[in-house]
């Protein structure tokens, strides 16, 4: 998604403009029913890592995975 976003040619008359985009993201093995709290702790961490993301710099992934092992994860412009 970032990558196409960045070969997007979008034109405003004239104009072409570039875009890039950052995203927090997170996952989760498994889900039960009823785990209301675990989707609420989703998608905090994955708005935090969103504002890592964008404090980093443009054109970022930050993620963060819950369960079971809690590593972070991030993905630089070009990879």
């Amino acid at each position: 998604l970032r990558d196409g976003l960045a070969r997007a040619d979008l034109r405003l008359g004239d104009l072409l403009l570039q875009m890039s985009a950052s995203f927090g993201v997170t996952g989760f093995d498994q889900l039960e029913p009823g785990d209301v709290g675990v989707v609420d702790g989703m998608i905090a961490a994955a708005d935090t890592c969103l504002y890592r993301s964008k404090a980093a710099g443009r054109n970022r992934v930050i993620g963060k995975r819950l369960w079971p092992f809690g590593s972070t994860f991030v993905v630089e412009p070009g990879a």
